[in-house]
């Protein structure tokens, strides 16, 4: 049976292996792994919630100073609404929103823990 599969699978010079049969075509693989982009878009608008939140609260301490009291009530909703608006902007790559509401998120977040 080995030496008949052999003899009808003829190795050429671009041939594959002995124990593939003619049969079977060879799918080309790629080397990158591909993300759907409604994932990074939805990933976006989670991290949109922490951007917006920091945002708000960077524009209530900039108009109002240190003692800004109430201002955040009206102003993190706002940054909340402009990041979730930025993060289903289609004008940018998925991945650059994705990008932006990460390292957005990640600053306000590491800005906040160092002036606790």
């Amino acid at each position: 049976m080995l030496l008949a599969c052999l003899r009808s699978c003829r190795l050429t010079t671009r041939s594959t292996a002995w124990f593939v049969s003619l049969r079977f075509t060879l799918i080309p693989t790629h080397s990158r792994m591909h993300i759907p982009p409604w994932v990074t878009v939805a990933a976006a608008a989670v991290l949109a919630l922490p951007f917006g939140w920091g945002l708000g609260l960077l524009v209530a301490y900039v108009v109002a100073g240190k003692n800004f009291g109430q201002l955040p009530a009206a102003t993190v909703p706002l940054g909340i609404v402009a990041a979730l608006a930025f993060a289903f902007w289609p004008l940018f790559e998925p991945s650059t929103r994705l990008k932006v509401m990460f390292g957005g998120s990640v600053a306000f977040i590491l800005f906040a823990w160092l002036v606790a």
